[in-house]
């Protein structure tokens, strides 16, 4: 090999990671899998110092908190108040060691993907139905955290238990939920965020009121301070359900949300990326 054409070849190689390096740069923060096995576990050990103590909140059932599966950053994020409980005996709790079982972990995890959708098999929750349509065509996924992790359908029991004004007994419970929560949104670092719960966009709004700006004439939407980023939040009602928004409103909902990501969110969104939907 003569002397030139070996640095031709070096050329090419300095080239080629050159074009790596940015690349990486270009798509740094964006579809980045986080550590949501240690979430997982913070809410477990809460759930299991609180029940070693015997105690638990009346008229909340003794089920498993909330387990997420995969998560990303970069995305849009959806923010609820809490999981529903849907009848699976399989989140009972029946003594302490059920927390911790590894087997009935990875059961659960895999009811929470079919839940979001993720499961092609099987249909997703009602519930999540309508998050695709905000993302659809854009190259942009979304993820989905709820404020608490207690499994309840009745949100007023959640509310009366948690969060009562005359009863302060769960003060520690909820504010380290809250503080898992916050956590867990830090560690997403969302493109751009949906509360779809009307209790929930008054509660953050009330209790992350320093991060949180006015609402935006100018843009239509507030914005929550990430990082030292400012991140669009739309705050809003339920999606699907009885005090679900109306069909017109949703659209403007989603129309809103996907010119916010199509325009000014377009920069986060690498062109490589791929259009996950979920």
């Amino acid at each position: 090999m003569t002397k030139d054409l070996r640095k031709v070849r070096e050329r090419i190689k300095r080239f080629i990671r050159n074009v790596m390096v940015t690349r990486l740069k270009l798509t740094d923060g964006i579809n980045k899998e986080i550590n949501w096995q240690k979430i997982n576990y913070k809410l477990r050990q809460l759930w299991s110092d609180t029940l070693s103590e015997n105690n638990w909140p009346e008229g909340i059932k003794e089920l498993w908190p909330l387990q997420y599966p995969e998560l990303h950053t970069g995305r849009l994020l959806f923010i609820g108040l809490n999981p529903s409980y849907t009848g699976n005996k399989m989140v009972e709790i029946k003594n302490n060691n059920y927390l911790f079982n590894q087997t009935l972990y990875e059961k659960i995890i895999e009811a929470e993907r079919v839940a979001l959708g993720r499961n092609s098999k099987k249909k997703a929750y009602s519930y999540f139905l309508h998050f695709n349509e905000f993302v659809e065509n854009t190259g942009l996924g979304w993820e989905h955290i709820d404020i608490f992790a207690v499994r309840e359908r009745n949100q007023n029991k959640v509310k009366k238990a948690l969060l009562s004004e005359e009863n302060n007994r769960w003060e520690d419970f909820t504010s380290k939920q809250f503080d898992i929560f916050k956590t867990l949104l830090y560690m997403l670092d969302p493109v751009v965020i949906v509360v779809v719960n009307a209790f929930a966009s008054r509660l953050l709004k009330k209790k992350m009121h320093d991060i949180i700006s006015e609402f935006s004439n100018e843009d239509g939407y507030h914005f929550i301070t990430i990082k030292e980023k400012q991140i669009p939040i739309f705050f809003s009602g339920m999606l699907t359900g009885q005090r679900a928004l109306d069909i017109y409103s949703r659209e403007r909902l989603i129309w809103h949300v996907k010119g916010y990501i199509k325009t000014k969110g377009r920069k986060h969104i690498p062109s490589s990326s791929t259009n996950f939907t979920k």
